[in-house]
Formats: C-alpha cells, structure tokens, sequence
C-alpha cells in the first residue's frame, strides 16, 4: 500500500499517524531541519516511546517514519506470543 503525505494548512505534514515540521534549530548543520513525532508520542524519557526523531528532509523524515513502523510490525510478529511446532509445518522427511 502507498501511503501519501498530508500537507496541513498549519505548515504541519501529516504521515501514518506522524506530525512532521520544518524547524530548522539556529545552527550551521542542516541535519536537524525536519522533526517527527508520532500523534500519540509520550516524550517522557522513562517511557521508552522512540517514536520521534529528526531528518534532513521532508523524504529522510518519511524514511525514518517507515523504518520505525516496519520495526514495530516486526516486533509485534516476533514477540505474538506463539510458539510454532516448526516440525509440524516444515516436517524434515
């Protein structure tokens, strides 16, 4: 599935669930330019939400949302709570 930025009228960019800003910080490195957070983003230092960062570019901010969403799915597989009896569906003989 493609997904499509939402340009807001706020300046704000809207990306699967991410706000994404142009802010450029009062320093020489462009690196920082673009922040993300996610709507539902705790930003409490205990929290352990690390769905947030800063980019290059608009495209480097999206990057950056896509890897952090195809991690979580990929945790969410691993860690299901399932155990497979990988005998029963990859017998060996």
């Amino acid at each position: 599935m493609i997904h499509e930025p939402v340009f807001g009228n706020d300046g704000v960019v809207y990306y699967r669930g991410y706000r994404i800003v142009k802010d450029p910080p009062p320093i020489p490195v462009r690196d920082f330019d673009w922040q993300f957070a996610h709507v539902d983003f705790d930003g409490a230092p205990d929290s352990g939400d690390n769905r947030c960062g800063e980019a290059v570019s608009l495209s480097a901010a999206i990057a950056e949302i896509e890897a952090i969403i195809a991690d979580e799915e990929y945790d969410e597989d691993e860690f299901c709570g399932c155990e497979l009896d990988y005998d029963e569906y990859y017998p060996m003989g």
